[in-house]
């Protein structure tokens, strides 16, 4: 299995949260009744690359490519801790910076 690289490294403004899926339904009575569907939560990390060199986004690109639609290992640098995750979007995008630099994120999600 492969492990998402750790260089380039993500920049401030990264983050990551907490996902739980919801049951909600609605009764004629204008009552609602809601839920949770799993007893676990799944994190999801969206990591921000500001202004890195064409040369580390095409490590990036690499690795979303040889990965979309697979499982992979994802460490993350704040606590250590190993997560496999998924793309969650099946795109990437960038937006050039300067005619050197660009930037681009990516999100990870928790299978």
């Amino acid at each position: 299995m492969a492990t998402y690289p750790i260089e380039p490294e993500a920049r401030l403004g990264s983050s990551s949260k907490k996902k739980y899926n919801i049951l909600k339904n609605s009764f004629e009575a204008n009552y609602m009744q809601v839920r949770k569907a799993s007893t676990r939560s799944r994190s999801v990390f969206t990591l921000r690359y500001d202004n890195i060199t064409k040369e580390e986004f095409a490590i990036i690109e690499a690795f979303f490519d040889a990965n979309i639609g697979t499982i992979f290992t994802y460490v993350n640098p704040e606590n250590s801790l190993s997560y496999q995750v998924s793309f969650q979007n099946n795109e990437l995008d960038y937006q050039a910076t300067t005619k050197e630099l660009c930037s681009t994120s990516v999100i990870l999600e928790e299978i």
